[in-house]
């Protein structure tokens, strides 16, 4: 993307804006909510991945729970 094209849409962006403020405020919320949802879901997939490999490990019988204090 290049300047004058960055510059066009932000333009774009802020007349829509001025002439929808409540659409605008909903859009950029979604927006937002749907970056946190990434987030959350990321992590929630590496804990599972965590938790996976930690009853795999724990069930192949390598270690035990003498082996494991918690």
């Amino acid at each position: 993307m290049t300047n004058e094209e960055f510059d066009t849409l932000v333009k774009k962006l802020e007349d829509y804006a001025q002439r929808y403020p409540n659409n605008y405020k909903l859009r950029v919320g979604l927006l937002a909510a749907l970056g946190y949802a990434y987030i959350f879901l990321v992590l929630a997939g590496l804990l599972g991945v965590l938790g996976l490999v930690v009853l795999l490990i724990y069930y192949s019988g390598r270690i035990n729970r003498g082996m494991v204090q918690l």
